[in-house]
């Protein structure tokens, strides 16, 4: 069930990184001196199991679309998942497979692969990423076989300006997403290279400069100051969606009838009451218009505390409030979707129940 393996071979345009893995079919290069099952029995001998796999020593792997990674001590993941980029959506489903070539060690001993695939014309790969299943642990050098998965973007580079013209300029700020910490970094745009489709940028992080595509980079959404007077959950940003940090967002207002924007996950709707079933939503929540919550400041584990508020009569007020949203480049990346958040809330009676009449 795992993905398909071919001995020592090459390397993307964008190197890829090894991180989780989904072994698709290993392919055995045919200048290894050592065969498949010679290779086999030589681990054995050295009491290895077979199914311990040297990365160094596979020429190259090919994922395909539907097929799951085996698993030993983590769960399968599928083989393919494109996870970003301006044709991901409209796109990924066309790939069957993609193959990987293994083009050596970097200075840190990690595999560089080079992906390619059989794509539209318009429509091409971006970073890859390979990974894999260390067999005894995260941190072992030998992975589990048939448990490597690819992770990629799929961007295009002719059909719009969107996907060809600079959106930054030397000089400018903006965020950018580190996968090997999995966090986003505010960086200088230092040199831009708008002789490719679409264009390269080289960016100042951690006072180094890197080469990196614009997938991997989005604006930085600043306030006024003062800020706003409040903040509609609905806003959605030109481009199809910015990033935000919600420290510097002094409320937020939820509208009934209203889908937050989305990315990454599903739309869901601005405002819920919940639970739907209990007395207090059946009868209120369809009188809820909008509610609006305010930035409260963020408590000792820095995570930021909202204040909402309705006018309902009867005596009914808020109980419990729930503000989520969506990160934008992963779900623990602390800048989320311009106009993602949604809000969970239920309606208590005056007397703090939720069912009417209350229970005895």
């Amino acid at each position: 069930r795992g993905a398909c393996w071919a001995p020592h071979g090459a390397r993307a345009r964008s190197p890829a990184r090894l991180s989780s893995l989904a072994l698709p079919h290993l392919h055995q290069s045919s200048s290894s001196s050592l065969s498949s099952s010679s290779l086999s029995l030589d681990m054995q001998s050295r009491g290895m199991s077979p199914d311990a796999v040297d990365l160094k020593d596979v020429s190259s792997l090919t994922f395909k679309k539907g097929m799951m990674t085996s698993a030993r001590r983590v769960s399968a993941v599928p083989q393919l998942s494109c996870v970003s980029g301006d044709a991901c959506r409209t796109h990924a489903g066309l790939i069957d497979s993609i193959t990987c070539q293994n083009k050596g060690a970097d200075r840190s001993g990690a595999v560089q692969w080079a992906c390619s695939a059989m794509l539209d014309s318009g429509v091409r790969l971006g970073e890859t990423s390979v990974t894999c299943e260390g067999y005894e642990s995260s941190s072992d050098t030998l992975k589990l076989r048939g448990s490597c998965g690819l992770e990629y973007s799929l961007l295009r580079y002719d059909g719009g300006a969107s996907s060809s013209t600079a959106q930054y300029k030397k000089g400018d700020r903006a965020l950018y997403y580190d996968k090997r910490s999995g966090t986003t970094k505010e960086v200088e745009i230092v040199y831009v290279d708008s002789s490719m489709r679409p264009p390269s940028y080289t960016i100042r992080v951690d006072g180094r400069e890197r080469e990196t595509e614009g997938d991997r980079l989005s604006p930085v959404v600043a306030f006024s100051d003062p800020p706003p007077p409040s903040y509609e959950a609905a806003t959605h940003m030109p481009g199809g969606g910015a990033s935000m940090d919600l420290r510097h967002v002094p409320s937020l207002t939820f509208r009934k009838g209203q889908m937050t924007t989305a990315r990454r996950v599903t739309a869901v709707p601005q405002l819920s009451c919940v639970p739907p079933n209990s007395d207090s939503c059946y009868e209120y929540a369809g009188l809820v218009d909008q509610v609006t919550c305010d930035n409260a400041g963020t408590d000792h584990r820095g995570e930021i505390t909202w204040r909402c508020s309705l006018g309902l009569g009867g005596g009914v007020r808020l109980g419990k409030t729930s503000v989520s949203c969506e990160g934008y480049r992963d779900r623990t990346d602390v800048n989320k979707l311009t106009g993602s958040c949604g809000l969970e809330y239920s309606l208590l009676y005056p007397d703090g129940s939720s069912q009417y009449p209350p229970p005895p």
